[in-house]
């Protein structure tokens, strides 16, 4: 199985993979808890991963068991590093979600393939 292709940005929308950015976006959203909706930051990759490919996340890798879109939600999002976090797989054809706590982040702000999707309003 290949990763789903869209034209360009996939946050534009990967028609083959049957789901669209906002859904996506919507999808991550809705995963959050009450907590996170606080105060939580929630960021989504623009590049899908394919089945088998692996986060590197500092110290906990996350392997992903099949195509799909990675979210990461920033519980503290204020605070230095070392603190709860957690990964969500999205199917990217059902929209079935998988969540993997951490507590580092795999990317930095130098990573352009990141969005937030959610930022609670202040």
């Amino acid at each position: 199985m290949t990763a789903c292709k869209g034209q360009g940005d996939v946050m534009a929308g990967p028609s083959e993979c049957g789901l669209e950015a906002e859904r996506i976006a919507s999808i991550v959203t809705g995963a959050l808890d009450p907590a996170e909706r606080a105060s939580a930051v929630a960021y989504l990759c623009v590049t899908p991963f394919a089945a088998g490919q692996t986060l590197a996340v500092p110290v906990q890798p996350v392997v992903t068991d099949r195509d799909c879109y990675v979210a990461f939600v920033d519980a503290h999002p204020h605070a230095n590093w070392g603190h709860d976090c957690r990964y969500l797989l999205i199917d990217a054809r059902s929209g079935e979600i998988s969540s993997h706590p951490r507590r580092f982040p795999a990317f930095t702000a130098a990573d352009e393939r990141w969005r937030v999707v959610y930022r609670p309003s202040s």
